[in-house]
Formats: C-alpha cells, structure tokens, sequence
C-alpha cells in the first residue's frame, strides 16, 4: 500500500503546474462536499424543527407515496393493527415495512429515554421514510396519559433562569437539543427577564413558544450584570446584545477616557433607543 502511495506521489511530481492546480482544485471541491454532507446530516439528526419535518414530509409524500414494495412487504392487516411506537418492538416495526437499522434506531432512541408523542415526533427519526411513517397514520397510538403527564409536570410554572435540560425537556415541543439551546443562549445573555427572550433562541419556533409560554416565568433578579468600564472586549463581543461592532465602539471611548453611558451613546448615535432599553438591564454604566 505505501509503495503505492509513493509511486503516486511521484507520478504526482511530474504534472504539469497547470494539472496540479486542477488536481488541487478537485480534492477541495471532493472535501468542501463531503463536509457539507455531514453538516446537513447533523443538522438533519439534532436540529430540524416541526416545520422543516412538516415540508419534509409532503416533499415526500409526493414522491414516495403508495410505495408498492413496502406495500407488498406488509405482513399486517393495516385496519386492525394498532402499533404504539413507545412500546413496539425491533421485529413489530421490521415487519410493518421498515428498514432493519430504522427499527435499531427507534429502539436505541427509546432506551435512552425518548417518548414519541405524536406522528411527527416519529419522523424526526434520522433517515426514516416520512411518507411511510404516514401511510400507518391510522394504526398509530399514542398514550394519552403522556400529555397528561406532562402537562401535569408543568403544572407549576418553570422559572427560566434556573431550570436545567432535564426541567425544559418536560414543555410540550421541547427536546434535548432545544433546552441546551435555551440555556446556550441564557448564558451568553447573563440570564432571561423575559419570557418573551425565548423567542430569540434559535430553532424554536413561534408555534412552540405559543404553547409554553404561559408555562414559564423570569426571574430578573437572577441576571448576570456586566460592568462595562471594567469589562474585557471579549467579554463584551461575547454578550448577543453587543456584538462585535459596538463593542469595539465601546472600547474606543473608554481608551480615550470619555465616559460611557447610555445618554452618551444614544447622544452619538452609536445605539437606537431598543437596544438602550435592552442594555440597561444588562450593562453598569459609570454614574454621570
């Protein structure tokens, strides 16, 4: 294998400069390709939202649906079978018409601790076949006690800034990627005094938000504050409400010793009046 991994590299030597560039070029179009393969596939597996699934699926219908050789695979009478997904086992799902390793998959996702609430909670397995998953629409079943459950759990309204992924996981629409998001973002900001900041989480949806809001409060005693003439400018670059460009603003005052305060920055036109109601909740300013 070596001895031919050199006679190429050799041979490699002997093009001309107009073919290596080709080459060259051709093993970055090979690699920038491949990448962005993965990339979709993680963003397939970890991030795609209700709605992504939901356009999704009629793409799929359209395409997939009636497929013939998983209909004559079907070893089921499909107006009798009543199949939960919480509870089906690897060989049940095999035999409604559904790949081996799709089967490994719903089953790995169960044991980890996933619940399938409803049918699109079903599709967002990677790599399953949406059309299929609908052409069973009417032989699925879905506890209702999981709803009750879980509206039970939130019975209580979750305190935003102090919850963990675990208490996120129990809000309807929510998962495992979504509450690491929601508290990702948390902690960039120094804490939520809005449920309203929800809406800037990436990834979750105004749908989602319509139905948890009413389930969740702030505390905004809890923020985490950021001394602005004392902070670092990474610090600074890093809060969402900053960004790089005003930070860099920012830090041009305090080098040359003006003092920054939010009259001061909305006198020169360095932030709108949005963004100074946002940074005072954030931001100690130096006192006039």
């Amino acid at each position: 294998m070596w001895r031919r991994i050199r006679h190429a590299i050799r041979e490699f030597s002997y093009f001309s400069p107009s073919l290596k560039r080709g080459t060259w070029v051709l093993v970055g179009i090979i690699i920038m390709l491949q990448i962005a393969l993965w990339s979709v596939r993680y963003y397939n597996l970890h991030y795609r939202s209700d709605a992504e699934t939901l356009v999704l699926l009629a793409a799929d219908s359209i395409v997939a649906a009636g497929s013939p050789t998983k209909a004559a695979d079907n070893q089921y009478d499909t107006d009798s079978l009543r199949v939960d997904p919480n509870t089906a086992s690897f060989e049940v799902i095999v035999k409604m018409g559904f790949p081996a390793y799709i089967a490994r998959r719903i089953v790995r996702y169960r044991e980890k601790g996933g619940k399938f609430y409803s049918i699109n909670d079903i599709c967002k397995i990677y790599g399953i076949d949406t059309a299929w998953v609908y052409h069973w629409k009417d032989n699925w079943i879905f506890p209702q006690s999981f709803h009750v459950n879980k509206e039970r759990a939130v019975a209580d309204r979750i305190e935003i800034n102090t919850a963990d992924t675990m208490v996120f996981e129990k809000l309807p629409g929510i998962g495992k990627a979504l509450a690491k998001r929601i508290i990702k973002y948390r902690e960039l900001l120094g804490g939520y005094y809005s449920v309203q900041q929800l809406r800037e989480v990436y990834g979750l949806s105004a749908e989602v938000y319509q139905r948890i809001s009413s389930m969740v409060w702030a505390d905004s005693s809890r923020i985490r504050t950021l001394p602005i003439s004392t902070a670092s400018f990474r610090e600074l670059v890093r809060h969402p409400y900053i960004g790089y460009d005003l930070a860099k603003k920012i830090d041009k005052y305090r080098k040359s010793e003006i003092k920054v305060s939010l009259h001061r920055l909305l006198q020169d036109s360095v932030i709108t009046r949005e963004q100074a109601d946002r940074l005072r909740r954030y931001c100690i300013f130096p006192a006039p």
